[in-house]
């Protein structure tokens, strides 16, 4: 008996259980497709699909064609195995996306035009060049975004483009620097401009001791959907502000989870316990 034999043996003696069947195959193929559609991979589509029923005709004729049967399960098995290691990242941001909190979920959805090991190097880099600002009193405003800032924040400073290094940070904040009063936008492992205007928060609730930097950190997350990085010039606190909510006295390692985390390389915890503003 073939395939089709069976199929049509199938429909004529129907079972509810065949329809989860077809449904479930539906939403695989359909979650495939996505995935392709997603990644600008859908020229892959028609050899992925042809390769798929090939398989699905030998593995119905495995009672006549056993090699070709032992085969075909070899090659399934390393069509598994080549998507595992080919989209390893994607695969590892979806299941630290299920592991997240909901509304972190977004996270896991941005695509930066790097890998997430230029990402890793990146976020050291700017948790390096904070801590040196840091350490020296030295303030910066540093905004990580995922290609969602305004167009005329970029706009007001200066484009750059350039890699990010702790190094360019420091002599970009440096206060014989003309751009080191704006704020640094970074996305991914570049930098896009320096020297930006933000908007001030108009909060009411701030403590009164908060300069213009701060209130300027937390101004455009109340706004836009980044992450704020901010050195303060007085003290040398590093403070981090996201959805208009201010954390202070960050040390190395909090700083580097809260990167990670805005970077989609770390799962987000649905809880901490920081002192804020």
């Amino acid at each position: 008996m073939n395939i089709f034999q069976k199929i049509a043996d199938k429909f004529v003696h129907f079972q509810w259980y065949y329809a989860i069947d077809m449904l479930i195959l539906m939403a695989v193929a359909y979650l495939v497709l996505v995935f392709l559609r997603k990644h600008q991979l859908m020229p892959l589509a028609k050899y992925l699909l042809a390769m798929l029923t090939a398989l699905a005709v030998v593995a119905g004729l495995a009672d006549n064609l056993i090699v070709s049967a032992v085969l075909a399960g070899v090659a399934a098995l390393s069509l598994i195995l080549a998507s595992c290691i080919l989209f390893q990242n994607e695969m590892r941001r979806g299941l630290f996306k299920l592991a997240s909190p909901r509304k972190e979920a977004d996270h896991y959805n941005a695509n930066f035009a790097c890998s997430d090991e230029e990402l890793n190097d990146a976020a050291e880099e700017i948790v390096r060049g904070c801590i040196t600002l840091a350490k020296g009193n030295v303030g910066a405003l540093i905004i990580l975004q995922r290609d969602n800032m305004p167009e005329h924040i970029i706009d007001s400073g200066t484009r750059l483009g350039s890699l990010v290094s702790a190094a360019l940070l420091e002599c970009l904040f440096n206060t014989k620097a003309p751009l080191h009063d704006g704020a640094v936008v970074i996305e991914g492992n570049r930098i896009v401009a320096a020297g930006c205007f933000l908007p001030l928060s108009q909060s009411i609730a701030l403590p009164k001791e908060l300069g213009t930097r701060h209130r300027a950190g937390i101004g455009i997350t109340e706004n836009v959907d980044v992450l704020a990085l901010i050195v303060s010039e007085e003290t040398g606190v590093i403070s981090v502000a996201k959805n208009g909510i201010l954390t202070r006295y960050y040390d190395a390692n909090m700083l580097m989870q809260a990167i990670e985390q805005f970077f989609g390389l770390k799962v987000v915890q649905p809880a901490h316990r920081k002192r804020r503003a």
